[in-house]
């Protein structure tokens, strides 16, 4: 976890598979706009800090949470302030990219968003 703490993160891509909806995603769409510039650090505490950029999605420019890691050792949680929690499964964590993906299933099927964030 040394990769994932010792730098912030800024999203840079994603994805989502199969297609939702019957709709072509563009890679930005996995992420409202207004978050697609914020800046998130994982601190060594377990302790997130998710920093607003330019484009404001909320009020408060700071969302505080935690994260840890699951004992699968192949996933993490992260929990922003009242929000609800993620599991998240990793795909690479290096010192310049992380990568993962979040799943979820509903009366459409099961999905599959890929993030990418680069490291600042």
């Amino acid at each position: 976890m040394v990769k994932l703490t010792a730098k912030s993160w800024k999203f840079e891509s994603g994805t989502i598979s199969p297609n939702y909806k019957g709709s072509a995603v563009l890679s930005t769409d996995v992420l409202p706009e207004c978050s697609r510039d914020n800046v998130v650090t994982y601190k060594l505490d377990y302790t997130v800090e998710s920093q607003e950029g330019n484009l404001k999605c909320r009020e408060n420019s700071v969302i505080n949470g935690t994260w840890g890691v699951n004992t699968d050792k192949k996933s993490m949680y992260v929990k922003l302030s009242s929000e609800y929690m993620n599991k998240l499964e990793y795909v690479e964590v290096s010192d310049s990219t992380l990568k993962y993906r979040y799943s979820w299933t509903n009366i459409d099927g099961t999905f599959t968003i890929f993030y990418k964030f680069k490291a600042i």
